[in-house]
């Protein structure tokens, strides 16, 4: 199975093939997440559409650089993963609708947002909220692509 890595440093430029096992490796100078993050905080960021789950896994990434959980938000970075301001905005608006995270806003200054572990939902199926089986589901998306690693 292909991923679309034929490109990459570590590949070497020769496909790869997910049944080897192992998990990417880091390289140096390149992007990464620092967890864990709860699959629920995921899950629910999912949920609500449009850009909140593309800022939500920046501002975790951002947490991770920081050691901190208390992060600012410069909107400027997003553009670069295609986020504009509008749409960052509005996607820190949901989330924190959400309660998945608070968010402290200045005129003029880059919002500083705090990220809140939301409470153990009740264990059992994703799909226990009266929804169609096969249904796909976000949660469904993350195992799946933890589980190609």
């Amino acid at each position: 199975m292909e991923h679309g890595l034929e490109g990459h440093p570590r590949t070497g430029g020769r496909q790869v093939n997910s049944t080897c096992g192992k998990p990417p490796r880091y390289v140096t100078g390149e992007a990464f997440l620092h967890g864990p993050i709860p699959l629920s905080w995921l899950n629910a960021a999912g949920l609500l559409g449009g850009k909140a789950l593309h800022v939500g896994l920046y501002l975790w990434h951002l947490a991770g650089l920081n050691v901190s959980m208390r992060v600012k938000l410069p909107t400027s970075k997003l553009q670069q993963i295609g986020v504009t301001r509008q749409a960052a905005y509005q996607a820190l608006a949901a989330l924190e609708r959400q309660q998945l995270l608070s968010v402290e806003r200045r005129p003029g200054c880059c919002a500083v947002v705090t990220l809140v572990f939301p409470e153990p939902a009740v264990s059992g199926n994703v799909n226990s909220g009266g929804t169609c089986r096969n249904a796909r589901h976000p949660s469904q998306f993350v195992s799946f692509f933890f589980r190609g690693f």
